[in-house]
């Protein structure tokens, strides 16, 4: 039978360092966040269907990405795993989902 191995131990400098790092890209992500909820809105009142869908289709991901990153680097903290990697990916989906929502509305809007 093989015996379980013991979890190795995280280097405690690069625990500090995570923890400081995951905090900078979270507040990050809540900016980023911010910034597609402002465009969302603005989008609304665009003239048209199809920029009213993309503005709240921006709400939608902007407000889902930030509590999605701040929940799973709350969760990665209490199970002692790195996080710096989750408000990272939150980020480029809030910034992939503005440039979609960008090109959405400036092709239901006629010139």
């Amino acid at each position: 039978m093989p015996s379980a191995t013991p979890p190795s131990k995280r280097n405690p400098a690069l625990v500090i360092v995570d923890i400081a790092a995951s905090v900078l890209l979270v507040v990050t992500a809540f900016v980023f966040g911010l910034t597609a909820f402002s465009f969302g809105a603005a989008f609304v009142r665009l003239p048209g269907t199809l920029p009213a869908v993309a503005g709240y289709g921006l709400i939608v991901v902007a407000v889902l990405a930030v509590f999605l990153t701040t929940g799973m680097v709350i969760v990665n903290l209490i199970r002692r795993r790195y996080t710096f990697w989750w408000p990272l990916l939150g980020i480029a989906v809030t910034v992939a989902a503005i440039y979609a929502a960008s090109a959405l509305a400036g092709a239901g809007v006629n010139a």
